[in-house]
């Protein structure tokens, strides 16, 4: 018999807000397989963030990396399309902070990235079945979130406040270095990419966008980790597009 290739598209379907088991990992996933997991109907909000910053976008990366079906629509901070969304979004209790992102999942609303990234981790198998894996992914998600609100609040707060951060962001690298080298993996959770990877990856290339890329000199470990990251499937090409992004800041006439 001639053996048949492979189906260039495997879609997993899930029971509505049941899991999806049996989900390839990541790098299971055969070349020039594209898999489609197919978790409902999912539209997923956030703003459209310019100068190639990912921001608060995990679960988005989330969407990418897992391979999930989804919408997405963006909104551009301070446009009269988003004051009349944010009112929408509050007085229809989709959240009432009446903040983005916001995931709607089968009309079901689904508020804040770190919980809404942990409810897809759990629906494609990720989460839930290793509790000291899910308590390092927490834990680590955890300290990426405290150093993304401190780059924040040094690229959009006082110059005092940049000064601050630049003298400490190489004991920040440090850090998370230690933390990396204790794994058996290559990720900070083992051999299979988590959350924890996703956030620490995240605020990696705002920071390393705004401030440059000379530091990961001083902790290879760290330079891997990124580059591993970033060539993953399905991230590789948004991640160009916010590449292309920046570059188009940076132009000056």
């Amino acid at each position: 018999a001639i053996p048949m290739p492979p189906p260039s598209t495997m879609t997993i379907r899930a029971p509505p807000m049941g899991p999806s088991y049996l989900p390839p990992m990541v790098s299971q996933i055969p070349p020039g397989v594209e898999i489609v997991r197919n978790l409902g109907e999912i539209t997923y909000k956030y703003f459209d963030i310019g100068g190639g910053v990912i921001g608060r976008d995990l679960a988005k990366m989330v969407l990418l990396v897992f391979c999930i079906k989804h919408e997405d629509e963006r909104y551009e901070m301070g446009s009269e399309e988003w004051t009349d969304t944010k009112e929408a979004i509050m007085s229809t209790g989709q959240n009432v902070d009446g903040q983005l992102p916001l995931m709607i999942v089968e009309g079901k609303n689904f508020p804040e990235s770190h919980a809404m990234s942990r409810f897809l981790l759990r629906r494609v198998g990720r989460y839930g079945q290793n509790p000291r894996a899910d308590f390092l992914s927490d834990m680590i998600s955890d300290k990426a979130y405290k150093w993304q609100s401190d780059w924040v609040g040094a690229r959009f707060g006082s110059d005092e406040m940049k000064e601050a951060y630049l003298a400490k962001r190489e004991d920040i690298y440090a850090k998370f270095n230690k933390m990396l080298n204790k794994t058996s993996g290559k990720y900070f959770c083992g051999d299979e990419i988590h959350m924890a990877d996703l956030a620490v990856f995240g605020i990696m290339w705002d920071d390393t966008l705004a401030h440059g890329c000379e530091i990961l000199e001083k902790f290879p470990e760290m330079a891997d980790f990124f580059g591993e990251v970033k060539k993953t499937k399905n991230l590789k090409e948004w991640l160009e597009k916010k590449s292309a992004q920046h570059q188009a800041s940076l132009v000056t006439y």
